[in-house]
């Protein structure tokens, strides 16, 4: 699979690196790059030799969320029904590596805020450099928290924990 946002490569032992690779957005993520994620998450579904997929972003973050900036794209048709067009791109990416069939691992590094933060919520697995920053930073932009993240959050850390990271 040839991609432009993402860096896909599967190793001898089966390692699937999924690479978010736009560091000079902060691995913001364009309609674009939703859709590669989407597709090669739905590939290491369908790979026997696919064991495990472990993703990180590259340059200093994992990812600043949904890049605002970003016009137009792939909007490619998507697998799970009833939504189309914007709801069905941004809504998704975390779905399918929720739902997954390959155990999931997201190393942080750097920022992880908005949908990049939901995207590693829904991860099986979250490691943290000592550089890593989490931010639900919806609230902040007057949005209510998208990707999944009000579903996933409570079920990660708990009601109080989420509640406290969604107000402030």
């Amino acid at each position: 699979m040839a991609f432009d946002d993402i860096l896909w490569e599967v190793d001898e032992d089966g390692v699937a690196h999924l690479t978010l690779n736009r560091p000079e957005k902060m691995n913001a993520s364009s309609l674009d790059t939703l859709a590669e994620v989407e597709q090669a998450i739905a590939g290491a579904n369908d790979d026997d030799n696919v064991r495990c997929i472990l993703i990180t972003g590259a340059g200093r973050g994992f990812s600043s969320g949904t890049d605002l900036t970003a016009r137009g794209g792939n909007r490619v048709e998507r697998p799970f029904p009833g939504r189309n067009g914007i709801t069905r791109s941004t809504m998704l990416w975390p779905a399918y590596l929720y739902n997954s069939n390959k155990p999931s691992v997201c190393a942080v590094n750097g920022v992880c805020v908005g949908a990049g933060f939901s995207f590693a919520l829904a991860a099986d697995i979250r490691i943290a450099s000592t550089e890593a920053r989490f931010s639900a930073i919806f609230v902040k932009r007057a949005i209510v928290p998208d990707s999944g993240a009000s579903w996933l959050l409570p079920r990660r850390v708990g009601m109080e924990h989420a509640l406290r990271m969604m107000y402030t």
